[in-house]
């Protein structure tokens, strides 16, 4: 005779395994497009890098990371131009191509 239990709970793991693709549905639904920056804007954002740096201010950098709009703050600590990357100094980094906007 077979165990009752597990027939009983055979319908309740096809439950979970919807669960899981209805919450990556939800998740691609939420990514976004990256957003194209004029050359203008792009020239506005390296001033402001480059004033932050010198300047050791806080600064908030939106960025774009896997389909999501993300932000940091903090205090540039090194910029290196071979990688093409700002080093904040909680030691995070963001890449130029990321950077999206930058707040003072």
């Amino acid at each position: 005779m077979p165990d009752r239990c597990e027939i009983r709970w055979a319908p309740f793991n096809s439950v979970i395994d919807s669960k899981i693709l209805v919450n990556e549905i939800r998740e691609s639904n939420r990514k976004v497009i990256k957003p194209s920056l004029s050359e203008d804007e792009l020239e506005e954002i390296n001033n402001k890098i480059i004033e932050a740096y010198h300047n050791a201010s806080i600064i908030s950098i939106y960025y774009f990371y896997k389909g999501s709009i993300l932000n940091k703050k903090g205090i540039i600590e090194c910029i290196k131009l071979d990688n093409k990357k700002i080093i904040l100094n909680d030691y995070s980094s963001v890449y130029f191509d990321q950077i999206i906007k930058i707040e003072s």
